[in-house]
């Protein structure tokens, strides 16, 4: 080897070797050279493991025990007062100017039903991860909070609102609706979806909503919290038909909108 090619890798060697020892110091000291910790704190939250990344931005980590083997897993759009804005765990160390990148490990359940009450936040597709299918690959029915979807959920099928689904190719109206029933409430009202056979039952109640400063006192037929509904004896109604412009029997659809009442 000559001299020259010598100096070259001698060189080389040592600017690499400089290199190292700066992201070091970089990832000892923190916001160094443009690299920074990402500090947090953890929880055990219902079905999930919470990061919080500051007072407004929660990540769901990882699934618990409980929330691994539900078959309908809720996915909130805020926990503890602060907006999800990512599911899957992100690095603990990013660099400035440059998202984080994106662990899904320890996400996978058995969900064969999903309730996204945040419909556009979805595993990124920037870094190479793939979709709902692949983080939930049981799931068979996803149902949006809202009309609007960026995300690709493989061959389940996807449902809304009645409200929300009439520009939407792709997404069905869900035919139980259980809203809050209070101004203000999240989510465009809806606490919880279903889609149900008609004629039928409904045999998933879902879980207690809440309300801070009032206790859930059941799920009513009207706003107005009359007539309760009783999940061991009422029925949907049957399903209803109506020729169409093209002559053909056409199925109505037909809404159970279910309200809570609060004491």
């Amino acid at each position: 080897m000559s001299l020259r090619r010598r100096i070259f890798f001698g060189i080389t060697a040592a600017v690499y070797a400089a290199v190292a020892v700066c992201v070091v110091i970089a990832l000892t000291a923190g916001g160094t050279f443009g690299v920074r910790r990402v500090h947090y704190s953890e929880e055990v939250r219902g079905d999930f493991v919470v990061r919080y990344f500051g007072e407004d931005d929660a990540e769901l980590s990882a699934l618990t025990e409980e929330g691994a083997g539900r078959k309908r897993l809720f996915i909130p759009a805020a926990v503890g007062g602060a907006k999800v804005s990512n599911i899957g765990m992100r690095g603990v160390m990013e660099i400035d100017g440059i998202e984080p990148m994106y662990d899904l490990s320890g996400m996978y359940g058995s969900a064969e039903d999903l309730l996204l009450a945040f419909p556009n936040l979805w595993p990124s597709r920037d870094y190479g991860y793939a979709e709902w299918e692949d983080l939930f690959p049981g799931v068979r029915r996803v149902f949006l909070f809202g009309g609007e979807s960026g995300s690709d959920y493989g061959d389940a099928a996807v449902y809304a609102p009645y409200e929300f689904c009439g520009g939407s190719d792709g997404i069905m109206p869900a035919n139980v609706s259980y809203r809050y029933n209070f101004a203000g409430a999240p989510t465009n009202g809806y606490y919880w979806l279903d889609d149900c056979a008609y004629g039928g039952g409904i045999e998933f109640v879902p879980p207690v909503p809440e309300r801070a400063g009032y206790t859930f006192g059941g799920w009513y037929k009207e706003p107005g919290c009359v007539n309760e509904w009783d999940f061991d004896a009422d029925l949907l109604p049957e399903e209803t038909f109506a020729v169409n412009d093209d002559g053909e029997n056409e199925a109505i659809f037909t809404e159970t909108a279910l309200y809570a009442k609060w004491i």
